[in-house]
C-alpha cells in the first residue's frame, strides 16, 4: 500500500529554529532511507478565514512518500522533550500520548562548560518520562535523540563528570549528533557505572559528592536534593537531574533491587505538600526511595502533551516566527519557560546574558527584535490578556538590559517598548500592545508595528 499521503508532525515546546527543524527531517530520511531536499526551508504560520490556526507549516522541504510537515505548540504535563515527531495521515490526538511518535528529541545550544547546561543529566530527566509513556503507548518504535545544534561550539575533550553522565544517557539508548560523544562506550554492567562514578574526581571541600555503595539487595546514592542544603526541599536541580539519570541505567542494566538516595537533606513535612514534583514522578517510575522518608501515594499524569492555544509564549513565538519568516533580525528570546536565549550583535555574534549586573538581577524579555528599514529596537514582553497591567510593570523594569545591551551594541537605534498578548479577546490594541493573539486566532496590531509584518498580515488576511 502506498504511504505517498502520510505527514509529519512536529510538536514543539519551545520556539523552533529552521537549522534545528532541518536536522531533525534530514535524520527522518536518512534512517528511512528517503531522497530530501530541504536547502531553503522555511517555517510559516498558517492562517485561514483571516484566522492563525495555531499551526505552523515547513515550505520548500521534498521528502518521499510526505504530502506535508506540519508543527504544533505543546506543552507537557511534566518533564517534556523539545519535540515530538509523529508520522499519520491525521494530527495526533492529544490522548494517545506517543502513539504514531518516531522520535522524541531534547535540543540545545550550549556546550557542556556553561552553567545553563551543568550535568547533561538534568536533560536526562526528560528522557525518563518519555521512555514511560512511550511504554505507556506501546510503541517500541520510539527514538530517543539528544541534539547539539552547533558542533563549533562543543568540547572535544570533555569533564569526566559530563562524560559518565553522557555514558549513562548513552546505555539508556538515547542517541547524540552534533557533539563529540561517538566515542563513548555503554556501560558493560552496574559495577562497571559503579566504579566509573566512584573514581571520578571529589568535589570541592564541604560538598556532598555523588556516590554509589553497592550492598546485597540495595544500592545507595548519596546527594544533596535540596537547595539550600538546610531548606528540606527539592530544588536542586543538577542533582535532580543525575540521580535520576543514574537510577535509570541501574534499572536498564538489570539492578531490579532497592536504590536508595542518601545525604538527600529533604524533610519529610516537604514531601508531604509535594504532588507534582518532577522527582517524585521520577521516583514512583524508577521505584526509587528517599533514605528515612515515608513517600506518600504519588499520581502521574495521565497524559504527556497538551495543545498549547492560550499560554503567553503562543503570541510571542509567533511573532518571533513571523519576524523569522520575513528575515527580520531577532536579537534576544527568553519565552515563558523556554531556555534563556544568546544576546545578537549586529554581526551576529554571540552573547550569554548575565543574570545579575553589580547584585542587581537582569530583568530580560521575552523577545526582541530589529527593523533595520527604519533602525528600530523592539523589546517586547509576552503576557496573558487578562494581565496586561503586569505586562505593562514588566516592561519598566529593563532599563538595566537596555543600558548594557542594547544602547552598548545598537546606540543608534530607535528603542520601542511594547507588549504581545496572548487569548485575548478584544478587537482593539491596548496602549503599548505591538501584537495581540485573539482566542479564536485573530490577530489586532499595534501602528508600531513594522510595516513589512503589516503588509505580511493583511495578506494572510484577504
Amino acid at each position: 500500500m502506498s504511504n505517498t499521503n502520510d505527514n509529519l508532525w512536529i510538536l514543539f515546546e519551545e520556539r523552533p529554529k529552521v537549522e534545528v527543524i532541518k536536522k531533525i527531517l534530514q535524520i527522518y530520511a536518512e534512517d528511512n532511507d528517503h531522497k530530501i531536499d530541504a536547502k531553503n526551508i522555511k517555517i510559516r504560520p498558517i492562517f485561514k478565514n483571516n484566522n492563525f490556526q495555531f499551526c505552523y507549516e515547513i515550505e520548500n522541504c521534498k521528502i518521499s512518500n510526505i504530502e506535508k510537515i506540519s508543527l504544533f505548540l505543546v506543552s507537557g504535563y511534566s518533564s517534556f522533550v523539545d519535540f515530538l515527531l509523529f508520522k499519520s495521515k491525521t494530527k495526533p490526538p492529544e490522548n494517545d500520548n506517543l502513539k504514531n511518535c518516531l522520535y522524541g528529541i531534547e535540543e540545545t545550544k550550549t556546550d557542556s562548560s556553561e552553567s545553563r547546561n551543568t550535568a547533561a543529566g538534568q536533560r536526562g530527566t526528560k528522557f525518563i518520562f518519555l521512555d514511560y509513556f512511550k511504554l505507556l503507548s506501546s510503541n517500541s518504535d520510539l527514538k530517543k535523540l539528544m541534539m547539539y545544534n552547533n558542533l563549533d561550539t562543543q568540547n572535544e575533550v570533555e569533564a569526566e563528570s559530563v562524560k559518565f553522565i553522557k555514558r549513562c544517557l548513552i546505555t539508556n539508548g538515547i542517541k547524540f549528533y552534533g557533539d563529540y560523544s561517538d566515542n563513548y562506550k555503554k556501560f558493560q554492567n552496574i559495577d562497571d557505572l559503579i566504579n566509573s562514578k566512584n573514581n571520578l574526581r571529589q568535589p570541592p571541600k564541604g560538598n556532598t559528592p555523588v556516590r554509589l555503595i553497592k550492598k546485597n539487595d540495595i544500592i545507595e546514592i548519596s546527594g544533596i536534593l535540596s537547595k539550600p542544603s538546610t531548606k528540606g526541599n527539592i530544588g536542586h536541580d543538577p542533582n535532580q537531574g543525575q540521580l535520576i539519570t543514574i537510577s535509570d541505567t541501574l534499572r536498564k542494566l538489570g539492578w531490579q533491587k532497592k536504590i536508595l538516595i542518601t545525604k538527600h537533606k529533604v524533610k519529610q513535612n516537604y514531601i508531604n505538600k509535594a504532588r507534582g514534583n518532577k522527582f517524585m514522578f521520577a521516583m514512583k517510575i524508577l521505584n526509587m526511595e528517599l533514605e528515612k522518608i515515608d513517600t506518600p501515594q504519588i499520581n502521574i499524569p495521565k497524559n504527556y502533551w497538551y495543545y498549547e492555544n492560550t499560554g503567553e509564549k503562543v503570541a510571542s513565538i509567533l511573532l518571533h516566527l513571523i519576524c523569522n519568516y520575513l528575515n527580520f533580525k531577532s536579537i534576544y528570546e527568553n519565552h515563558a519557560g523556554s531556555e534563556r536565549g544568546y544576546f545578537y550583535t549586529p554581526n551576529r555574534t554571540e552573547i550569554v546574558v548575565n543574570k545579575k549586573y553589580n547584585g542587581e538581577n537582569i530583568n530580560l524579555p521575552d523577545y526582541v527584535f530589529s527593523d533595520e528599514e527604519t533602525k528600530t529596537i523592539f523589546i517586547c514582553e509576552g503576557e496573558m490578556f487578562s494581565n496586561y497591567k503586569k505586562g505593562i510593570e514588566q516592561l519598566e523594569g529593563f532599563d538595566l538590559f537596555i543600558n548594557l545591551y542594547i544602547k552598548k551594541y545598537f546606540p543608534k537605534y530607535t528603542i520601542i517598548k511594547s507588549i504581545i498578548l496572548s487569548d485575548a479577546n478584544s478587537n482593539q490594541c491596548l496602549d503599548k500592545t505591538i501584537f495581540q493573539l485573539n482566542k479564536n486566532g485573530q490577530i489586532v496590531h499595534g501602528n508600531s508595528l513594522p510595516k513589512k509584518i503589516i503588509e505580511f498580515l493583511n495578506g494572510n488576511h484577504n
